[in-house]
């Protein structure tokens, strides 16, 4: 590709895209200072600027891994019908990031699993064991068939 030819392409997916300036430049094999040196140069404004602030949000709404999941349910259970907000409080959390963690989408930091190992009065690794193994798995001998 030549260098005009892959100016005017990256120009054009500056203008007309919401690609980042990293997105294009790996696109052009070109790093993204030089994208941003070309879109300076060249005074181009972004007609649908990128929108990946902040942290992203889990579109497929699974669970981070199957540790995370474990917890959620754990911490769940153990908040059983107490309300969201008060429970939250006890771990300095919002409601928001319990009801994320409840469902294995928060990824946690070593104090929140702390307070929730206090909570739950379960050690940590017995709060990330998954439940792989139950009572319906083959082999148990206190399943019916």
């Amino acid at each position: 590709m030549t260098t005009t030819s892959w100016h005017s392409a990256a120009l054009h997916d500056l203008e007309h895209t919401s690609m980042t300036r990293a997105e294009i430049g790996k696109k052009y094999n070109r790093s993204p200072e030089t994208i941003k040196k070309l879109q300076e140069r060249s005074n181009i404004v972004r007609k649908n600027p990128p929108q990946h602030k902040g942290p992203q949000r889990r579109d497929n709404k699974l669970p981070i891994s199957r540790q995370h999941h474990a917890i959620g349910i754990r911490l769940s259970m153990a908040r059983g019908a107490e309300g969201s907000k008060s429970f939250a409080e006890k771990l300095g959390v919002s409601s928001l990031v319990l009801a994320q963690m409840e469902v294995g989408q928060h990824d946690f930091k070593l104090s929140q699993l702390l307070a929730i190992s206090d909570a739950t009065q379960l050690s940590i690794p017995q709060l990330m064991q998954s439940f792989d193994t139950n009572i319906y798995q083959a082999g148990r001998p206190n399943v019916r068939s």
